[in-house]
C-alpha cells in the first residue's frame, strides 16, 4: 500500500519542476508550459488528497524526515520536513487553489506572457508548500523569503504594470517583517544553551529551554515574531500597500493576498505558537491589535470607498489575529480556507460566462464572508463568539463588535466591487467558480455536524465552544446590524444587484422559453395520461367494482328459496369473518 506520508516531499518538487520548465523551455513552447503545469499541479493535488485521507482514516503521529546537510563545529544542520494533520490540510488547500488559479490565468492572461507567469506561480507554490512542511526555523525562514521573492516577481511583471509605489511599499514591508523574524531567530540562537542551531519545530525547541529565558526575553522573542507577521501581512507600516494596485488585475490581488498577506503571516503565528504563547502580554496585544485593525479598517471603508477592497483584506487578517490572541486556532485555519475559496469564486465570476450559476456562486462566496446563516461563515463566527464567551466574558462585546464590523465591511466592499465591474458576454468553464461555492457549503455542513472533532484533528485540542442559544442569537444579531448599516450606507446596493439581474435577464428569458416549451410538451403528455386515467376510473367505478354486486343480484334472481337462503348464509359468514379479521370485536 502506498504511504502518502513517505512521498509528501514530491509536492514541492513538482512545483519546483514547473518553475524550471517555465524558466527553460516554457517561453518557446507555450502549450508545453500549460499542459505540464496542469498535469504537475493535478499530481500534487492528488498526493495532498491522499495524504489527508490517510491521516484522517489512520491514527498517525507527527511524521518527520531529515538529512544532515551542513556541519558547523559540532552541530549538524539538518534539513527535512515535518508532517502533521494541519500541514496535510494546508497542502490540500494550497494545491487545490493552485489548480483554480491556473484556470483563471489561462482564461484571462496574455498567452505571450503565460509561461513566465506559470513559472513564477510554480516558484511561489514551491515556497508555500515548503513553509507548510518546514521542520526547522531556518528552513521556514528561507521558504518565507522565497514566497515574498515570488510575489515580487509577479508584481514587477510587465503584464500587471504595477505602480512603482506599490512595489516599493511591498518590498519595505517585507524587509521589515523579515528583519523582525531574523531578530527573533538570533535571540533564540544566542540564549539557547551552547548556541545550538538545533531548534527544530517538531521538537518544540523553545519549550525545552524556556526555563533559561527571562520573562523580558520571552516578550522580545514573541513580540518580534508577531511584528514579523504584521509587517509581512501589510498591516504596518503603510496601512496595506495593496491600495496601490489597479483593480483591472484582480487575479494578482487574489494571489498576493492568499499567499502573502494571509497564508504566510498565519503560518508564522501558528508554527511558532509554542514560543509566542509563553508571553501572555503579547497574546493580549494580539487581541487588542486585531480588534483595533478591524475597527480602523471599517472606518476607512466608510470614508474611502475607493480603497474598500484593500481594507477588507486587512479586516480579514485582523480578525484572524484577534482569534489568535484568544487561542481559537481552528477559526484561523477555517477562516483562511473560506477566504481563499471565496476569493476564487468572487474574482472568477468577473471573467466567467454570465449565468445564474456564476451569480449564485458569487453570492454564496460573499454571504459566506459576511457570515450570513446558515452558510459556513456564520458557524465560524458563532464558534468564535461562543469560545470567547466561555474563556473571558469581558471580551464578548468586543468579539460581537468585530463580527459586526466584518459583516459591514464585506457587504460594502463587494457591493462597490460588483458595481464597478463590466460583464461582457463570455463563455468559459463554470466549474472555476462553482466548485469553490460547493466546497464552502460542504465545509459549513461539516463544521455544523462535528466541529469539535475537526479541532481535535487539526491541533490536538479540545474545543471549549459549544452550540448554545445565547451565542447563536448574539452572532446573528451582530451580523444583521452590520449588514443593515452597510445597506443604509450604500443606497445603490439594490441597483448593483438589479443591474446584474438585468444583465442575466436575457439568458433567463431564453431559459424560460425553453422551460415553457418543455412544460407545454409535458402538459400534453399529462393531459393524455389524465384522459387514460379518467377512462380507467370510469371503467373501475361502472364495471369492475359493481361486478360482485351484479353477480350476486343475478344469482339471487335466478335461484329458488333454498338457494337464496344458502346465499344469504354464505354472505353473512363472509361478513362476520371480515369483521373479526379487521378487529371489529373490541370486547374484552
Amino acid at each position: 500500500m502506498l504511504a502518502w506520508s513517505d512521498i509528501v516531499w514530491v509536492i514541492p518538487f513538482l512545483y519546483g519542476l514547473i518553475f524550471i520548465i517555465g524558466l527553460t523551455v516554457g517561453r518557446s513552447h507555450q502549450r508545453v508550459m500549460v499542459v505540464s503545469s496542469t498535469l504537475l499541479s493535478a499530481a500534487a493535488f492528488i498526493i495532498a488528497i491522499g495524504l489527508t485521507w490517510e491521516r484522517a482514516t489512520i491514527q498517525a503521529d507527527d511524521y518527520s524526515y531529515y538529512v544532515d546537510w551542513l556541519v558547523i563545529g559540532d552541530t549538524f544542520f539538518r534539513i527535512g520536513y515535518e508532517l502533521n494533520n494541519l500541514a496535510a490540510w494546508l497542502l490540500v488547500l494550497i494545491t487545490g487553489i493552485n489548480i483554480l488559479l491556473l484556470c483563471l490565468l489561462y482564461h484571462k492572461q496574455d498567452q505571450a506572457a503565460i509561461s513566465s507567469i506559470y513559472g513564477y506561480m510554480g516558484l511561489l507554490l514551491f515556497a508555500a508548500s515548503g513553509v507548510v512542511l518546514a521542520d526547522h526555523a531556518v528552513t521556514f525562514f528561507a521558504c518565507a523569503l522565497l514566497i515574498s521573492f515570488s510575489l515580487y516577481l509577479l508584481l514587477s511583471h510587465p503584464i500587471y504594470g504595477s505602480k512603482p509605489k506599490a512595489i516599493f511599499q511591498f518590498i519595505t514591508a517585507q524587509l521589515a517583517g523579515y528583519a523582525a523574524f531574523l531578530a527573533a531567530l538570533v535571540v533564540l540562537y544566542w540564549y539557547i544553551p551552547n548556541h545550538s542551531l538545533e531548534f527544530t519545530m517538531l521538537e518544540t525547541f523553545f519549550s525545552g529551554s524556556a526555563a533559561g529565558f527571562t520573562q523580558q526575553m520571552k516578550h522580545i522573542i514573541a513580540g518580534a515574531l508577531v511584528a514579523s507577521a504584521l509587517f509581512i501581512a501589510g498591516l504596518i507600516p503603510y496601512g496595506h500597500w495593496m491600495k496601490q494596485l489597479e483593480l483591472e488585475r484582480p487575479i494578482l490581488r487574489v494571489v498576493i493576498f492568499c499567499f502573502g498577506s494571509a497564508l504566510l503571516p498565519i503560518s508564522i503565528l501558528l508554527r511558532f505558537r509554542v514560543v509566542i504563547t509563553e508571553s501572555t502580554d503579547v497574546l493580549t496585544l494580539c487581541k487588542w491589535l486585531g480588534a483595533i485593525v478591524v475597527l480602523w479598517c471599517t472606518i476607512r471603508i466608510l470614508t474611502r470607498i475607493q480603497d474598500a477592497m484593500a481594507y477588507i483584506g486587512m479586516t480579514m487578517v485582523g480578525i484572524m489575529i484577534f482569534a489568535y490572541g484568544h487561542g481559537v486556532y481552528v477559526y484561523m485555519i477555517a477562516q483562511l480556507t473560506f477566504i481563499m475559496l471565496s476569493l476564487i469564486a468572487i474574482y472568477g465570476s468577473a471573467i466567467r460566462t454570465s449565468s445564474v450559476i456564476v451569480f449564485g456562486s458569487f453570492l454564496v462566496a460573499v454571504l459566506t464572508l459576511i457570515g450570513v446563516p446558515p452558510l459556513s461563515g456564520y458557524w465560524m463566527q458563532q464558534s468564535l463568539i461562543a469560545t470567547i464567551a466561555v474563556q473571558n466574558s469581558s471580551w464578548t462585546i468586543a468579539a460581537l463588535l468585530v463580527v459586526m464590523c466584518s459583516a459591514l465591511g464585506v457587504t460594502i466592499s463587494f457591493t462597490s466591487y460588483w458595481k464597478k465591474l463590466s460583464f461582457p458576454p463570455k463563455r468559459g468553464a463554470v466549474f472555476i467558480v462553482l466548485w469553490p461555492a460547493l466546497l464552502l457549503i460542504g465545509l459549513g455542513l461539516l463544521w455544523l455536524v462535528d466541529n469539535q472533532r475537526l479541532e481535535q484533528w487539526l491541533f490536538n485540542m479540545q474545543t471549549m465552544e459549544t452550540m448554545k442559544l445565547g451565542p447563536m442569537l448574539l452572532t446573528m444579531l451582530s451580523i444583521a446590524v452590520g449588514v443593515m448599516i452597510a445597506w443604509l450606507f450604500s443606497e445603490r446596493i439594490t441597483g448593483a444587484l438589479s443591474s446584474k439581474l438585468e444583465y442575466i435577464d436575457e439568458g433567463l428569458q431564453q431559459s424560460g422559453e425553453r422551460l415553457a416549451n418543455t412544460i407545454r410538451k409535458l402538459g400534453r403528455l399529462v393531459a393524455r395520461g389524465g384522459q387514460l386515467i379518467e377512462r380507467a376510473i370510469v371503467q373501475l367505478l361502472t364495471t369492475w367494482l359493481p361486478f360482485p354486486l351484479r353477480f350476486i343480484s343475478r344469482t339471487g334472481a335466478q335461484a329458488n328459496i333454498l338457494q337464496s337462503i344458502g346465499l344469504v348464509a354464505v354472505l353473512t359468514i363472509i361478513m362476520i369473518v371480515l369483521w373479526y379479521s379487521v378487529g371489529g370485536d373490541n370486547t374484552e
